[in-house]
């Protein structure tokens, strides 16, 4: 009876959804920010220091070491793929190769940056 009330009664819907989705859109919110200072911290800063300066990434650089470019790039172990694996999983389905949603609503990434990792896997 309950069930029946709540789906054919919008404005019951709304009453306890609408904080519901605030919530929600509230943790995204700071997952994203969490996932943007992450990424600087693990990913760009040791990007920076490692390769940045060496070719291929600065024509003008001498060749990246093997071994910073493998420990950065490795499929399933490098500096990227943990990033993925650690922070990333619970907000891209890889099945799919798309950003996890509740309610229309997710943490978003590029279609650019999500191939990114579909096609280096």
């Amino acid at each position: 009876a309950v069930k029946g009330l709540f789906y054919s009664t919008p404005s019951l819907q709304n009453l306890f959804l609408s904080p519901i989705k605030l919530s929600w859109s509230a943790i995204l919110h700071d997952a994203s920010d969490y996932i943007n200072q992450q990424w600087r911290k693990k990913v760009f800063e040791e990007f920076n220091k490692t390769l940045a300066a060496s070719f291929p990434f600065n024509e003008t650089g001498s060749d990246a070491p093997l071994e910073d470019f493998k420990d950065f790039f490795k499929p399933g172990e490098g500096i990227i793929w943990s990033f993925f694996e650690n922070e990333l999983s619970a907000f891209i389905n890889k099945d799919r190769w798309k950003s996890n949603e509740w309610e229309n609503s997710g943490v978003h990434f590029s279609s650019v940056f999500i191939n990114a990792f579909k096609e280096s896997r």
